[in-house]
Parts: C-alpha cells; sequence; structure tokens
C-alpha cells in the first residue's frame, strides 16, 4: 500500500478470519436496517456478513477435521481480541459453541477472561451463547497438564505455554493460513 496518510497498517486489506467485537457487526446490521427502511439494497454489507459467517463454518470445519468424536480439545483465547474480555460477538464464541454442540470436549484457556468481573452487555452475552463459561475455563497448570487431542490456538497464547507432544492448530494468525504444529518445537507442522 503506498498511501500512508491515513496511518493503515500494510494489513488492514489483506484477507483474515472472521470478524467481531461490539462494534463492525452492530454496524453493518445498523447499515442493512437503515438501509432497508428506505428501500436501499446493500448488497455489499449483506455479502460481508454471509462473508464472515462462512468464515466462522470455514475455521470450525479446519478445526475439528479429523478428530474423532468427543475428542479433548483445548482453545486457547476465546474474547475476539487479545488481553481483552470482550466476548460480544466474538468468533471464538461461536467456535466453543458448535465444538460442544459437535460433541466434542472442550476446556478454554483464556488469562484475561474472569467470569465474575464480565459486566453489562458482555456478561449477558457470555452466558447467552455460552452458559457453560465458567465450567470450561481452565487455569495455566489444567491447560499444560492435560492431555488434548487437539489445542485451538486463537491469539497466540500457545507461545506462553508448554504444550509438548500436542498438536496445535494456530488460527490467530489469519483463518486461512492456519498451521499445525505438533510441539513447542514445531516439530510436526508448517512455519508460522
Amino acid at each position: 500500500m503506498s498511501d500512508t496518510k491515513l496511518n493503515i497498517s500494510p494489513r488492514y486489506l489483506r484477507p483474515g478470519g472472521a470478524f467481531g467485537g461490539s462494534c463492525l457487526p452492530k454496524d453493518l446490521r445498523a447499515l442493512q436496517h437503515l438501509s432497508a427502511d428506505v428501500g436501499a439494497n446493500t448488497h455489499v454489507i449483506d455479502a460481508v456478513m454471509r462473508s464472515n459467517d462462512s468464515h466462522k463454518q470455514f475455521l470450525f470445519n479446519r478445526c475439528v477435521a479429523g478428530l474423532a468424536p468427543a475428542s479433548r480439545i483445548l482453545m486457547l483465547g476465546l474474547a475476539f481480541k487479545a488481553d481483552s474480555d470482550d466476548l460480544r460477538e466474538s468468533p471464538n464464541m461461536d467456535l466453543a459453541r458448535k465444538i460442544l454442540q459437535a460433541g466434542h470436549q472442550l476446556a478454554i484457556f483464556d488469562p484475561s477472561l474472569d467470569p465474575a468481573k464480565l459486566v453489562g452487555q458482555n456478561l449477558g452475552y457470555a452466558y447467552a451463547n455460552l452458559p457453560q463459561l465458567s465450567e470450561l475455563l481452565v487455569d495455566k497448570a489444567a491447560a499444560e497438564a492435560s492431555g488434548y487431542d487437539r489445542v485451538i490456538d486463537t491469539n497466540g497464547l500457545g507461545d506462553d505455554l508448554k504444550l509438548d507432544g500436542v498438536e496445535i492448530l494456530n488460527v490467530y494468525a489469519l483463518g486461512s493460513q492456519a498451521t499445525v504444529r505438533a510441539d513447542k518445537k514445531g516439530l510436526g507442522g508448517g512455519a508460522r
């Protein structure tokens, strides 16, 4: 990108995984609603929302591919952004819910997330979409000690844990370029 006046990162226009959070999905739905009120067509906005849902389904399919029924899965990060406890419209919440609906055993490690500190819409969204949230959360020791069939790293927390010998699916960089590594040394998968 040659225009630097707007202070836009070169990665800004590169495709990635699904988006979420408290602003963008809400704002897009508001634009759809306002456009419908005045009879305007919003083909691009409609396509963005459909594309985002497709990204979420792609991510789920990628994360459970090849797993036996009732596999043990550790998910690293639940909020839509690292170092945040904001769960509103997080694609990771959708991923966790789909993993559970598929019959897998799920544990979640997110050191930024304390259910007792969730408030307002964040609290309501969390428990409306993942009622068993408190039971799914594990601490660092439990995340490192338990034998999981797959670890899904949504935001880079895998680098902070000792997860030797377990398959780690890194999806936090780009949803379409997820890589797998067998352990901390990267012996089983692609480069990050």
